[in-house]
């Protein structure tokens, strides 16, 4: 998959992973090497918190008014066709952004609602980075260079995924590139990661029914490759889930 590919080539030294460092700044981090003057500008950005609850609208779509980060918490990119149907585009967690990228102002287009109770901050600062790529900032305006890279990567993949595999293939590469999102923002203890997301969501997402979205799940954990418990999972053969997914 494409995001695999470009997940491997953007590993620059492990994101700091101390106490008072939010994953949102692990994330960036995780993309670029951070100044200390850039890891101070993020951090004053992540003071300004903005709180929603699951449900709530962090973007109804088209122009951004406020540049936004996210610090905890998931939300998801959609569009509701006439009848009330959705299609979940992708989620966004910890680290990712609204607004902020010069080149994903299409993107932004599409409404952002919240999935999970929700922390975000004013990122205008971010955005000025990403718009004029000062010399102070050559770092983390690399950092979310790199960040839409992979949502535009997660994009394509998420094409392939509706368009060529079966529910058990989607939904094993979806796991898969869960993991891999919330361990670059620290977000994966002894394995396991949070998954706040309902059966419901999942099938917008997968383009699936609640019913198969359900079995799919049960085959999985009845063969030792997931694990699900209070709002958490873990992956105990990630090796095999590859193979489903055609990673290998």
């Amino acid at each position: 998959m494409l995001t695999q590919d470009i997940d491997r080539r953007i590993r620059p030294a492990p994101a700091p992973r101390t106490v008072d460092t939010p994953p949102a700044l692990r994330l960036l981090a995780s993309l670029a090497p951070l100044s200390g003057a850039e890891f101070e500008l993020v951090r004053q950005c992540a003071r300004r918190v903005e709180r929603v609850q699951a449900g709530s609208i962090l973007h109804p779509g088209g122009e951004v008014a406020t540049p936004r980060l996210i610090l905890a918490g998931w939300a998801c990119r959609m569009r509701t066709l006439p009848d009330g149907r959705r299609q979940i585009l992708g989620f966004l967690m910890p680290g990712d952004m609204i607004g902020v990228r010069p080149g994903s102002r299409r993107l932004d287009m599409d409404a952002v609602t919240a999935v999970s109770r929700v922390d975000s901050a004013d990122a205008s600062p971010l955005a000025v980075v990403a718009e004029d790529g000062t010399t102070a900032y050559r770092g983390l305006a690399r950092a979310i260079e790199s960040s839409g890279e992979l949502e535009l990567a997660r994009l394509l993949d998420q094409l392939v995924r509706l368009g060529r595999q079966n529910a058990y293939e989607r939904t094993a590469g979806w796991l898969l590139d869960v993991h891999a999102r919330l361990d670059r923002a620290g977000l994966v203890e002894k394995a396991g990661f949070p998954l706040p997301v309902t059966q419901e969501v999942l099938a917008d997402a997968l383009g699936l029914s609640v019913v198969h979205v359900n079995r799919t799940l049960q085959q999985l954990r009845r063969e030792g490759l997931l694990q699900l418990q209070a709002g958490r999972a873990t992956l105990p053969d990630r090796s095999r889930l590859a193979e489903i997914a055609g990673r290998v």
